[in-house]
């Protein structure tokens, strides 16, 4: 009996743990089949709402009902590529594109034009001015600095190879009067020179007996005759007749004499004419003759009166023929020197009144006219020198003053200028300055289609110079027609937005874009080989392309 209920019970302890284990199993199979059941309903929400986002996203690059039977292009908002035909991105900024109306325009069909509602025109600030003809008058502004006028300096110079022996003037500032000493400078070869006169000056008759002591002179050998080049010598009278060491000589023996004294005389003006040539006056050649030897030494003067504005050489310093060592300048002739723009060449020429300031003398105001013009531009600043002379400055006006210049000036119908300020009776064609869109090639303006308010076409204009506040039209525009002043860098951009063609292209370069071009082609390209994308960069036209 104790073995029947020993069997027993390990019987049921074993279907006991049979039975737990069974519904461990049934438990875990249970937990799993609801662990997937839930993640297939999670991947079937998440893959409706990848298909619900990718239909909303066609949906948005559809372009609106009433537009789908229309012509369709779709377009970059930055216009990196050309109108597409069909939807997607942008192959550069990977934009969406958007549907617009394909208003099929072209360069050969006439200039773009753009019809904007009444509101819009308010909200965009667009405004309009008449084309007209007016006085056109420019106010050049230039600036420069006070100078010395080069017609009024002078420039010491040395005469002949030498040293310098002595100078007067110690320092470049100094006023100087005419006539005043500078410096001395001596010379080898006019000290040969020297020694060769006086040579030949020994040979006439009485010269040594009446020779001077040191510090005497003897003016009386300071004859005109003794420089004149050419022509006879007059007869020389001898005052104090023949002495008793030179008795009275015989007929044959004068004439000899006479013509012996002929060829010494021949000899002196040849040598003062050597002299001369070195750029020694008459007088000094005199001078020299009178102090009674040769020294080598000649004092260089003052020629005008003036400042010393530069010294270049020092006591003790050789110099060269021609090298400079003062130079001189007449305080009263000073003129201003201004930097023109090639901008401002066409209302500026020679003998033009021009008022300048400066800020040392605050409200006052200086005159004076247009003398010199340079007749070329600088390479570094493009710039040119105009000269502006100022006689009646009374002195105000130092070398190295900053000056602000103004010239007024008009243009006449043949598109010259007028001196003239008013410029009332030479009425030309203008526009205001900010109605052209300059592109560096040409200029395009915008004009309000006459009976058509709100609608505006472009149109390429031809400009003269640029006056105060205006632009000179040549061709392109009428008389009585309006252009647009404001806004229109605004109507190009709403052009380029509708797929139309900017006014900024250039003429007959740029048509609509082939409508067949495909997206997606262009997508597979840059998936396939994004190395051989090229950047995108400016063409001659002015137009933005995208190579592939």
């Amino acid at each position: 009996m104790e073995t029947v209920k020993k069997y027993l019970g390990s019987k049921k302890i074993l279907i006991t743990s049979l039975a737990a284990v069974l519904i461990c199993v049934i438990t875990g199979y249970a937990s799993r089949s609801d662990d997937k059941g839930l993640g297939e309903q999670e991947a079937n929400v998440t893959h409706s709402a990848d298909m619900m986002q990718t239909a909303a996203q066609e949906q948005a690059a559809q372009p609106p009902p009433a537009m789908q039977k229309e012509a369709t292009v779709y377009v970059c908002p930055m216009n990196c590529v050309p109108p597409m035909k069909q939807p997607g991105k942008c192959p550069v900024c990977s934009m969406d594109l958007v549907a617009v109306k394909d208003h099929g325009h072209n360069h050969k069909q006439g200039p773009p034009r753009l019809k904007l509602a009444e509101e819009d025109v308010r909200a965009a600030g667009i405004q309009v001015a008449p084309v007209e003809r007016r006085a056109v008058v420019a106010e050049v502004r230039l600036f420069g600095r006070v100078e010395y006028d080069p017609a009024y300096q002078y420039k010491v110079t040395a005469f002949a190879p030498g040293v310098i022996n002595e100078i007067y003037v110690k320092r470049a500032g100094q006023t100087v009067n005419t006539g005043d000493a500078l410096f001395d400078l001596y010379s080898v070869e006019l000290y040969f020179l020297e020694q060769e006169l006086f040579a030949a000056l020994e040979k006439l008759p009485g010269f040594l007996a009446t020779r001077p002591a040191g510090g005497q002179r003897f003016k009386q050998w300071v004859q005109p005759w003794m420089w004149k080049p050419s022509g006879p010598p007059p007869a020389r009278r001898d005052r104090t007749g023949p002495s008793a060491a030179q008795p009275a000589k015989a007929d044959g023996e004068k004439t000899i004499a006479q013509e012996e004294e002929q060829a010494i005389t021949a000899e002196v003006a040849r040598v003062r004419r050597e002299i001369g040539s070195l750029g020694l006056t008459e007088a000094e050649v005199d001078g020299i003759i009178a102090r009674g030897w040769p020294t080598g030494i000649r004092t260089e003067k003052t020629p005008i009166p003036g400042i010393v504005q530069k010294q270049d050489a020092f006591k003790s310093m050789y110099l060269n023929t021609g090298d400079s060592v003062f130079t001189i300048a007449d305080p009263r002739y000073v003129w201003a020197m201004f930097d023109a723009f090639e901008s401002d060449l066409p209302w500026i020429k020679l003998g033009q009144k021009a008022e300048f300031r400066s800020d040392a003398y605050p409200g006052e105001i200086f005159t004076g006219e247009v003398i010199y013009l340079e007749p070329y531009f600088d390479d570094t600043t493009h710039t040119f020198r105009v000269g502006v002379l100022c006689p009646a400055h009374q002195g105000k006006l130092k070398p190295g003053m900053l000056v602000r210049g103004t010239m007024y000036a008009s243009l006449t119908p043949g598109y010259r200028v007028d001196s003239r300020q008013s410029g009332e009776q030479n009425k030309m064609l203008a526009i205001p300055e900010t109605a052209p869109m300059i592109t560096g090639k040409r200029a395009v303006v915008y004009v309000e289609v006459a009976g058509k308010p709100g609608t505006y076409e472009g149109r390429e204009v031809l400009l003269g110079p640029r006056a105060k506040g205006y632009y000179v039209v040549r061709e392109g525009l009428l008389e009585g027609e309006k252009v647009v002043v404001n806004g229109n860098f605004k109507i190009d951009s709403a052009i380029q937005i509708l797929a139309g063609t900017s006014m900024m292209d250039h003429v007959g370069g740029t048509t609509m874009p082939d409508l067949d071009s495909d997206i997606s082609g262009m997508k597979m390209d840059m998936e396939m080989a994004p190395q051989q994308t090229k950047p995108l960069r400016v063409t001659p036209e002015g137009n933005r392309r995208y190579l592939h």
